[in-house]
């Protein structure tokens, strides 16, 4: 867990990985109440244009959330949260959510961040999020 006065402008956040499995997919619908076709069936999605499932978005905001917290600690606190996605993640991708430090606001012993995921192959998943974590000072 880092203070407040330990952080650095361009300091990297501890990754997270994980290779998305339809169980966690079903998991993550039961646990959010969100039980979307467009994340189990197969032919209503293909009946749609798309051509196989797809994971819930809310589900990589939610594993970019346990990136910085995880990183952060108690109790510090995530007070925003933003992203913005760029391509479809699917069962049996492995992402990487990623973070960096890019502000200082000793007014609120808050730190911005600039966050992203990466799938298997480098491409980014997540174009752009960005995060203010409140740290603890001692």
């Amino acid at each position: 867990m880092p203070l407040f006065n330990q952080v650095e402008v361009g300091q990297e956040l501890p990754p997270l990985t994980r290779t998305i499995t339809p169980v966690q997919m079903m998991m993550y619908g039961a646990a959010t109440w969100d039980f979307s076709r467009l994340h189990y069936d197969t032919p209503f999605v293909q009946g749609r244009g798309f051509d196989r499932i797809f994971v819930d978005r809310q589900m990589l905001g939610a594993l970019v959330a346990k990136m910085i917290v995880d990183w952060a600690g108690d109790p510090a606190a995530l007070k925003k949260l933003s992203v913005r996605y760029a391509k479809f993640v699917y069962p049996g991708d492995t992402i990487t959510c990623r973070g960096r430090v890019t502000e200082i606001c000793p007014d609120k012993s808050a730190v911005c961040c600039e966050l992203w995921i990466e799938n298997q192959d480098g491409e980014r998943v997540l174009e752009s999020g960005s995060a203010e974590v409140a740290l603890p000072t001692q």
